[in-house]
């Protein structure tokens, strides 16, 4: 879900960050007489409303956002009015990569007309409009006043939604910590609706705090209560530590070796650092893998790591395996060694299929080859099996007899 909800979020930032980004050019590139002015220049909200109709109707895209650039810097609490209308004459023509940063702008100079315009929109323009406008309000240090206003608002209403998610997605923007832990916690983790819908949430806050700094979201993580309602702990921190992993894998290392007694700690997290850590530093990343305590999740990492490393660096991985294989705490990567290369020469697979320490994962890494084997060349496979016949479990061997007794009878 990270994956899809990153690049989710990649297209929508890029998207509004061309506009924003021209936005604030053309105001930083405007000298201080060049500036509106109050008895000059000010736009009233017939002219504001008319200049924005008139940007968005422009085909070119470069045209349209320079012209909504230079429409928007004359945005303020007495013209703002005239922004919205020409949003919803034009909301069909418009996307939010257009609209988000004149709503935002909106929010920043009038706060409460600008809210109160949005949540009275329906339709697409009035989810997306009241998206931008909660998100910004709390943003710009109005959180405890958001979460006030979400109160007055029936849980049953459509509404309170948008309001209470968007309250979420601009704390990350803001850094704010106990509002975003108090709503999020509210969610519960036992319906997959509400359970993915809070995933998605966190997740998208969360990359607004690295937006600012990695250290921030690490802190927020950090000071989250250990018994904060419906698991949210532990959907926290792993969603914190795959984000780390994909910025900084040194960074989320050291992050996690940082937690105490960590029982919030997913069984897939020391595999989430593990896997990519190999890929940059193989012995580092093993050596990482193995300085954590000796654990069931241990072990998984242990294999996803030596999985993810034969994938995509077999000609690193294979050699790496086979030398290290003896060292303490590697074993859980001989069922990925020997799976990996179960297509492969079999009795090469099968020496590696009989060390599998675990004896329904070995039996599972000996049929495959095996069985493979008998097929192309029973007799080859026949006198393996006669040599290794008392390593083998009364399960292998029965699979073993059915498949070449199924042969004969052919």
């Amino acid at each position: 879900m990270i994956a899809r909800i990153l690049l989710h979020s990649k297209k929508l930032s890029a998207q509004v960050a061309v506009l924003t980004g021209v936005i604030v050019f053309a105001f930083a590139c405007e000298s201080a007489d060049q500036r509106p002015t109050e008895s000059a220049t000010q736009l009233s909200a017939d002219e504001l409303e008319g200049r924005l109709t008139e940007a968005f109707s422009k085909p070119d895209p470069f045209a349209r956002l320079t012209s909504l650039s230079a429409a928007a810097s004359q945005l303020n609490a007495e013209n703002a009015a005239g922004a919205g209308i020409a949003l919803q004459k034009a909301y069909a023509l418009v996307g939010r990569c257009e609209s988000d940063p004149i709503v935002s702008a909106w929010t920043s100079v009038d706060r409460q007309a600008a809210v109160e315009w949005a949540l009275a929109q329906t339709g697409s323009l009035g989810r997306n409009a009241a998206a931008q406008s909660i998100a910004t309000w709390v943003a710009l240090g109005g959180d405890e006043e958001a979460l006030a206003f979400l109160r007055t608002i029936p849980s049953s209403e459509e509404k309170f939604k948008i309001v209470r998610n968007n309250i979420i997605q601009g704390s990350g923007m803001a850094g704010e910590s106990k509002v975003a832990i108090e709503l999020l916690g509210e969610m519960p983790a036992d319906e997959p609706g509400e359970r993915d819908t809070r995933q998605f949430l966190m997740v998208r806050m969360m990359l607004e705090m690295v937006r600012r700094d990695p250290e921030i979201l690490m802190g927020w993580t950090d000071a989250m209560p250990r018994d904060a309602p419906n698991g949210l702990k532990t959907a926290a921190f792993t969603a914190t530590l795959e984000l780390l992993v994909r910025l900084d894998y040194l960074q989320a290392a050291e992050w996690f070796d940082t937690q105490p007694i960590k029982p919030w700690v997913e069984s897939g997290s020391i595999a989430a650092v593990g896997s990519t850590y190999v890929l940059r530093d193989i012995d580092a990343g093993f050596a990482w893998i193995l300085s954590q305590p000796p654990s069931e999740a241990r072990g998984h990492a242990v294999r996803e790591a030596a999985y993810t490393l034969l994938k995509k660096q077999p000609e690193k991985a294979y050699p790496y395996l086979r030398e290290n294989m003896a060292t303490e705490g590697m074993q859980p990567a001989i069922f990925a060694l020997s799976h990996f290369y179960a297509s492969g020469p079999p009795e090469e697979s099968l020496k590696w299929a009989l060390r599998v320490p675990d004896a329904r994962e070995r039996e599972k890494a000996i049929l495959l080859p095996l069985m493979n084997w008998a097929r192309r060349e029973p007799s080859a496979a026949g006198q393996w099996v006669a040599h290794n016949e008392e390593h083998l479990s009364e399960k292998v061997l029965t699979k073993y007899h059915e498949e070449t007794s199924k042969k004969r009878n052919k």
